[in-house]
């Protein structure tokens, strides 16, 4: 029985760290920093999902891993964090933001 229960300890611990690992799609990124957006935001949502797919198929293309994952990261910090630690720079990546 002691097997059995351990077996179940490690693939509950895998699947944890796998989906951990998921960035947030675009779509989630994008509520978010709508919900956090201060009245007067220029972007819509529909404008950040449009940009936000079209660099992920454009790092796909290129087959940018290093950026993939940067951008990856990012939508996971968007998504993690406050809209104070957003509005703060938190989430700033010079990877992928270079200017």
């Amino acid at each position: 029985m002691g097997t059995v229960h351990h077996s179940s300890s490690v693939l509950a611990l895998a699947v944890a760290v796998l989906l951990s690992a998921c960035a947030p799609t675009c779509e989630r990124t994008c509520r978010k920093l709508d919900s956090c957006a201060a009245d007067g935001s220029t972007v819509t949502r529909i404008e950040c999902e449009s940009t936000c797919t079209a660099l992920l198929q454009s790092f796909a293309r290129d087959d940018d891993e290093i950026r993939k994952e940067s951008f990856a990261a990012h939508r996971r910090c968007v998504v993690s964090a406050s809209c104070d630690e957003i509005d703060d720079g938190v989430c700033y990546d010079e990877t992928l933001y270079a200017f």
